[in-house]
């Protein structure tokens, strides 16, 4: 399809959402940068949009070796399940044929540059030079410099369509596959903690089953959701940009408030009549997630800080 040609960062072992799917499947780096090399390589050669008709979780998870990738691609964003089969979020942005050329095109004008800089510290600058020698140079130094304001126009331009692509990201782990990632690795999640603060400001919705919870659906959606708050910024607020939790604690205090946000809902304690309200599951589901904390189930707009 587009080629014997794939993108993968040096960067890529130590991006957050890595390690979120590191946890997710209880697995290692190894196994899931392996997988994701498979996954981005096979897409290369049968898809051109991202869409691979037929292809179904449980195949990747099979042939991968990785148990629970599939979905734990989907729940962080990277991936989507469709009823024609599974879809690469972003692939033509990454991995198309235009991508392909923007990256092959900066290369070559990389190389343009290295060899630029190399002749002309090698041409002399004696009074004996002739003059088709001096223009050289000239013509030399008017290119090394032209090429180097294009490319700060072509990083100013790639911040802001990353900044914008990432304030639409909603789950946050889908950024786009490209940018920079922090070294640092997201603490574990932290399940006793979170589920003793459901139980004090949730009192009336029903418990969660503590036996088993962590390799469970409920656990694994419950990481992934961990993993978005402690790479995440902030969206509103007096600390808008900054990131929502940068440490364990910082993570344990955000999830105190966003089960005090949902105490104060009418609809999800089932206060309104409407239903008996919604579990731990309910919650921690990647859509509804969201939806809680774009207050659509709150009379008013209110979000967790």
């Amino acid at each position: 399809m587009a080629g014997d040609w794939i993108k993968m960062r040096g960067n890529l072992w130590d991006d957050p959402r890595v390690a979120a799917l590191v946890d997710m499947t209880d697995t290692s780096e190894a196994a899931v940068v392996g997988a994701l090399y498979w996954l981005w390589a096979t897409a290369d050669q049968h898809t051109e949009d991202g869409l691979m008709p037929g292809l179904t979780l449980r195949q990747i998870d099979r042939k991968t070796g990785v148990q629970g990738i599939g979905k734990a691609l989907c729940d962080i964003g990277w991936l989507a399940e469709t009823s024609d089969g599974v879809c690469l979020q972003n692939f033509t942005e990454h991995n198309g044929a235009s991508a392909k050329r923007r990256a092959t095109e900066a290369q070559r004008k990389a190389n343009t540059r290295k060899v630029s800089a190399s002749v002309a510290d090698n041409i002399g600058t004696d009074l004996g030079q002739s003059e088709d020698e001096n223009r050289q140079v000239a013509e030399l130094e008017k290119e090394k410099r032209r090429e180097e304001l294009i490319q700060e126009e072509a990083n100013a331009s790639l911040s802001t369509s990353s900044s914008e692509t990432e304030q639409r990201s909603l789950d946050g782990v889908l950024g786009p596959l490209s940018c920079e990632a922090p070294t640092w690795r997201v603490p574990p999640c932290p399940y006793e903690a979170l589920l003793d603060l459901y139980d004090l400001h949730c009192p009336t919705m029903p418990r969660a089953r503590r036996a088993g919870f962590a390799d469970s659906k409920r656990g694994k959606a419950m990481r992934a959701r961990w993993a978005w708050v402690l790479t995440e910024n902030q969206e509103f607020g007096e600390h808008i940009g900054e990131r929502m939790a940068t440490t364990k604690e910082e993570g344990v205090e955000w999830f105190e408030k966003f089960f005090v946000h949902v105490a104060a809902s009418d609809f999800l304690t089932g206060r309104n009549g409407a239903w008996t309200g919604c579990d731990i599951e309910f919650l921690m589901t990647q859509s509804r997630f969201i939806s809680v904390l774009e207050g659509k189930y709150h009379r008013e707009f209110v979000h967790a800080e």
